[in-house]
């Protein structure tokens, strides 16, 4: 809900696509012109702002029909929830091998092992590289500091020379 008469919505139900939604919210504004005094809570107008890869619809409603939207409940209202049989999951596990999984809890268990896996080697990774900052910034901290207490000379000298001192 963006306002008292607007109402926005970037997500869809699995299985439903844009366009056919798009039809929904069009029967739904012809409905309404049909049967004006009809109790059905409907829209008024819709904007779509959606691109390739996201869903953006604006739908006005009239302040009366968004309090009756928002008491039956914006998603039966508009059909904002589906519900999916979870009697044959068949995926790809981490193997790129099809798998069946009986419930979702399985298929969150197989991720999360991969996951955690995928996470040690992140860390490992962050904590290399930010070692190797810190190495880098605590000698250019004390390049700076020999400069200024006078314990470099840098002038008139060979780089080779200054490579030995600095080591």
């Amino acid at each position: 809900k963006k306002s008292d008469t607007v109402l926005e919505i970037t997500e869809l139900p699995v299985k439903v696509w844009t366009l056919g939604y798009k039809e929904f919210l069009e029967e739904l504004m012809a409905q309404d012109k049909r049967k004006p005094d009809d109790d059905h809570s409907t829209i008024e107008e819709f904007r779509e702002y959606h691109t390739e890869q996201s869903v953006h619809f604006e739908l006005k409603l009239s302040r009366e029909k968004m309090s009756k939207v928002e008491h039956q409940g914006f998603e039966k209202v508009f059909k904002l929830r589906s519900s999916i049989a979870t009697s044959n999951m068949m995926l790809f596990n981490h193997e790129a091998k099809i798998t069946r999984y009986n419930s979702s809890l399985e298929i969150l268990v197989d991720f999360c092992v991969l996951r955690r896996a995928m996470y040690v080697k992140r860390k490992a990774y962050l904590v290399g590289k930010l070692t190797r900052e810190k190495e880098i910034l605590s000698n250019k901290a004390r390049f700076i500091l020999m400069v200024v207490q006078g314990e470099l000379e840098l002038r008139k000298r060979k780089k080779a020379e200054l490579l030995q001192e600095l080591r």
